[in-house]
């Protein structure tokens, strides 16, 4: 063998064995600092979370009963304890190069985190009490719009039982059916979540406990006017989706006369001209916020000038978007047989094995 080739060999074997090493020192560290905080928590934080959940119980019913009613807020909490306690000690482990046992400052992490967790109940009672006052100011601007609205809040209302939008999984490609709430849905959602970062914010900044002052006047007045601010919310999202239905038509002529096309036009899968018409739709939507804040303040008909714009510069595209549509499929798919044929040649080498 070439001297050259051999050396290459040993090179490639030394940085290969380096490589291995460093990967079981990852490991090995890893698993390390789990059987130490396996060790360091033996106390049982799930016991201190049930116990504390009994302590609050008779200082706060109500509060307990909003905890209680759904079990995932109850999971949330318990996942939330147990997220600052690991955090917490890997910090020491870091800190002190593996030894958080010896380490004073984890020693005082724990404590103060055990002893937080009559805080920590108050801070989600209150957190759900503002979400139900929330979800009670939702439906009464809902109710509302829907009185008034010209279209009788058709642009709103819940998609039926047996609709299914289509969504991707972006890793692979591959469509994930899911139930698609709707429109009014997902307006109701952005709100709960600020709802629930305009509380937790306000429980951070007043250092965990009950916020008073003036972080409670900012949180009050961040619930405020997200209250007051639904019927606008409504208004748009009813807006965007009329646009994005008529938008949608003519996503649909252009895909006919694409097919039509002999000249450049073809054909491609009923499920890789979903996912265009997804790709389409979800790009509008996009466009329309941004437009939307691009344009806050200004007439009607500026807005409705560059909306128009937009939507023909997107159909303009559609051609495109059908061609890389079906590239994508046929790439998928072809990737797909690959591996199956890999995965076939896989097992017919490999030696049978019992049962």
């Amino acid at each position: 063998m070439h001297a050259g080739t051999t050396e290459a060999l040993t090179f490639r074997r030394d940085e290969w064995q380096t490589f291995l090493d460093d990967r079981d020192a990852v490991y090995l560290n890893r698993l390390d600092l789990e059987e130490r905080y396996n060790w360091a928590t033996a106390f049982g934080p799930d016991k201190d979370v049930v116990a504390t959940q009994a302590r609050f119980r008779e200082r706060d019913p109500e509060g307990t009963a909003l905890i209680e009613r759904d079990p995932a807020t109850l999971r949330d909490l318990n996942a939330s304890y147990h997220r600052d306690l690991r955090q917490g000690f890997e910090a020491s482990w870091h800190r002190t190069g593996g030894r958080p046992d010896a380490d004073p400052g984890w020693a005082a992490e724990l404590s103060r985190l055990r002893g937080g967790l009559g805080d920590r109940f108050e801070h989600f009672a209150h957190r759900q009490r503002l979400l139900d006052e929330f979800d009670d100011a939702f439906t009464r601007s809902l109710d509302q719009f829907r009185s008034d609205d010209l279209f009788g809040g058709a642009y709103l209302a819940d998609p039926p039982e047996s609709a299914h939008a289509v969504r991707y999984d972006e890793a692979t490609g591959m469509p994930v059916a899911f139930r698609d709430p709707g429109p009014a849905a997902h307006v109701r959602a952005t709100g709960r979540a600020e709802v629930t970062a305009a509380t937790d914010l306000a429980w951070q900044s007043a250092g965990n406990r009950r916020p008073a002052g003036e972080h409670a006047r900012t949180l009050d007045e961040s619930i405020s006017d997200l209250h007051s601010g639904l019927p606008a919310r409504l208004a748009h999202r009813s807006d965007q989706e009329r646009q994005v239905e008529h938008a949608g038509r003519d996503f649909d002529r252009a895909h006919a006369d694409w097919q039509d096309d002999v000249r450049v036009g073809g054909q491609i899968s009923e499920e890789a001209a979903d996912r265009a018409r997804h790709e389409f739709l979800r790009d509008l939507r996009r466009h329309h916020d941004d437009l939307g804040r691009q344009l806050e303040g200004a007439p009607p008909e500026r807005f409705g000038r560059a909306w128009e714009r937009t939507n023909e510069g997107l159909v303009g595209t559609v051609p495109e978007r059908l061609e890389h549509s079906g590239f994508r499929a046929r790439a998928l798919e072809r990737g797909q047989r690959a591996l199956d044929d890999a995965l076939a040649r896989h097992q017919e080498r490999s030696p049978s094995r019992p049962p």
